[in-house]
């Protein structure tokens, strides 16, 4: 179709008229190519325009203010003109319905003249637009596929969903249920997608995938309640692979549940080399839920199982999510699944989540809760809770090649009996490539029972760093479980937290030392000093019930975790640190309860601000 907007055709179909009778634009009816009618504004030439301006001029000096009325009105009508004229130059966008009792010979165009089979779906190319439409309550059987000549835009999509009553199932066999190659503009909607099993599948459920150069980004994915389940690959995959950093940008996943797949439940990704460079931009991902993604246990190249893995992105929120019971067949020993992380990202919020009873195999590690990996920065975990994971709680991660780790927080989260396996912690701090820098760890609330296997730690530290800052964590052990195992430290600096062993076993290994006392290690390490004044404490935080915290599920109801308040007495109140007149931190303006900060003249210790009125 011959853009409106063409030069060449502005040039061959406009005339300009005289401006004797009339000062302002006609708009002439003629006929399309296709016999339809449109309505065509007409061109005026330099001089017509010319003429109208003297015109005006003349009429306003003649009639005075009420001629300034009528030339408003003139210019309204030549806008709605040109509207008219735009709007009438598109193409209808058209419904098509998809019923196994249609015929693939009929429309599609009414539930009436439905298609049968998504074979005669994949046969015809859609516009911006268009909208297919699959009868619910039955099983269509196939695999989906758009190309690049199926794509809509950013406004005016297409759309993938059901009809009529319930939910339609994308029945893909051992196939992709949906693949979208070099294409998006694409709305994925009340729609489910099946396939045979995690181990006879051999695809995806959503596959958006893209290897266009020039660096584009191909605008809006949206995926809006959809149940993904019994595929092979990945439950959901959106990634690229180009040199130039091509991607997607706008990519939204919401109120969607992807489970029982065997590769990972969402993996967004893109080229990876170490660049400052990304693939893909705003990415959303909220009130969705990852669990029993097993992991492969013959795969034996990379880690897989995590519930949701997002990379290669700059502007990413992961909100009021649930990663549960993923990555325990996973079988690869250079690392595991994680519930909800991101790496090789750029400004990253991972808020309000829940992550827990994930797991890893025998051979592998991880399995934690959440994590900040290679390459992240400018990013930030708060308001998450993490419980009963193999691996950390909080991950903090740098793997060797990736890019520059640096720049990025993790505060106001809870953390409760993490570390189940492979000596794990409530959080860690891991440098195994080219270094962290700039990481504050501030406002956490840790609470750790010993693992039955393994020996876990509330904190734990792996390799030395760059200007690493524990501040006002508080941290609970019982069981002779160590607050601290560090085996390399420099560049860390504690100050402000509170450690309580609930058996009166102070333990913190640092280094090759061993210290029982809060007093003997910041003797020994000069830790928990500032200006040379002691800071920190040892004391119970009188938490309304520790280690109850239980599973909540719901996540708009995180603030329901009351084992982790204070109680009124709490020594923990008004306890904490200024740290932006101190350190120059930015606290935030709020805990993981919601309750604003400070709520007196100073921060308490942990993630819970104590609020009278509650």
């Amino acid at each position: 179709m011959v853009s409106f907007f063409s030069k060449n055709y502005f040039y061959h179909n406009w005339r300009a008229f005289s401006l004797d009778k009339s000062p302002f634009l006609y708009s002439t009816r003629r006929l399309g190519n296709d016999g339809n009618p449109f309505y065509q504004v007409n061109r005026m030439n330099i001089g017509a325009i010319d003429r109208l301006r003297e015109w005006e001029e003349y009429k306003i000096h003649e009639r005075g203010g009420l001629m300034k009325k009528i030339i408003r009105l003139r210019y309204l009508f030549l806008l709605l003109v040109i509207f008219h004229t735009v709007i009438s130059s598109v193409v209808k966008a058209t419904d098509y319905y998809i019923s196994p009792h249609g015929d693939n010979m009929n429309t599609g165009t009414s539930p009436e003249n439905s298609w049968q089979t998504i074979s005669r779906v994949n046969a015809a190319t859609f516009s911006p637009g268009d909208r297919l439409y699959f009868e619910g309550g039955y099983r269509h059987y196939g695999s989906l596929y758009f190309d690049y000549s199926d794509s809509g835009t950013a406004t005016n999509p297409v759309t993938v969903s059901s009809y009529g009553t319930g939910r339609a199932t994308i029945d893909a066999g051992t196939e992709n249920g949906l693949y979208a190659y070099n294409c998006a503009g694409i709305d994925i909607r009340n729609i489910n997608f099946s396939g045979s099993g995690p181990t006879t599948n051999t695809g995806s459920g959503i596959f958006f995938y893209m290897d266009l150069g020039g660096a584009v980004k191909l605008r809006r994915i949206y995926i809006n309640r959809v149940d993904v389940s019994g595929f092979g690959e990945q439950g959901i995959s959106i990634g690229s692979w180009h040199v130039s950093r091509s991607g997607f940008r706008n990519v939204r996943i919401t109120r969607t549940r992807v489970f029982n797949n065997q590769l990972n439940g969402l993996n967004i990704w893109g080229y990876s080399p170490s660049t400052t460079a990304w693939s893909h931009q705003r990415v959303y991902v909220s009130n969705c839920k990852f669990f029993d993604n097993s992991g492969d246990p013959d795969k034996r190249d990379t880690h897989s199982g995590s519930g949701a893995m997002i990379g290669n992105s700059n502007g990413v929120r992961i909100q009021y999510c649930e990663a549960y019971n993923n990555g325990w067949l996973c079988n690869y020993p250079g690392g595991g699944p994680v519930g909800i992380w991101v790496w090789d990202s750029n400004n990253a919020v991972i808020q309000c989540n829940e992550s827990h009873h994930n797991l890893t195999g025998s051979a592998s590690v991880d399995g934690g809760g959440f994590d900040l990996d290679g390459g992240v920065r400018n990013s930030v975990m708060q308001y998450n809770y993490s419980h009963d994971n193999d691996g950390s709680g909080f991950l903090a991660a740098q793997y060797p090649g990736a890019a520059p780790f640096f720049n990025n927080t993790i505060r106001y989260n809870i953390s409760q009996n993490d570390g189940r396996e492979h000596g794990h912690a409530g959080i860690k701090v891991w440098n195994g490539g080219n270094g962290i820098d700039n990481l504050q760890i501030y406002n956490n609330t840790v609470y750790l029972r010993p693992a039955a296997t393994g020996s876990p730690s509330a904190v734990g530290i792996l390799y030395n760093v760059s200007k690493v800052n524990f501040c006002n964590n508080t941290f609970v052990t019982t069981g002779r479980v160590r607050l601290i195992n560090a085996r390399q430290a420099s560049g860390f600096s504690f100050r402000g937290n509170n450690y309580y062993a609930e058996d009166g076993r102070f333990r913190i290994t640092w280094g090759s030392a061993n210290h029982t006392t809060l007093s003997d290690w910041r003797d020994g390490t000069g830790q928990e000093t500032l200006s040379g004044v002691p800071v920190g404490s040892n004391v119970d935080p009188l938490f309304v019930n520790a280690g109850g915290g239980g599973t909540i599920g719901n996540l708009r109801h995180l603030n329901t975790l009351t084992a982790y308040q204070l109680q009124s007495s709490s020594p923990l109140i008004q306890a904490g640190l200024d740290l932006f007149s101190l350190l120059g931190i930015n606290q935030g303006s709020r805990d993981f309860y919601g309750n604003m900060t400070p709520q007196g003249e100073g921060f308490d210790v942990g993630a819970h601000e104590f609020n009278s009125s509650f």
